[in-house]
């Protein structure tokens, strides 16, 4: 599966949402201001 945690712009997300088979949990991280999405999925 794949496994992987990625920091960056909507862009990017926007890419990784068109995997399947996908766990997405997002957390907005007020002291960074930066938002970090873990990607996991089973194969």
């Amino acid at each position: 599966g794949y496994t992987g945690v990625i920091q960056g712009h909507p862009i990017e997300i926007a890419s990784i949402k068109s995997l399947q088979k996908m766990s997405v949990t997002m957390q907005n991280n007020n002291r960074f201001g930066q938002r970090t999405i873990n990607l996991s999925s089973s194969p």
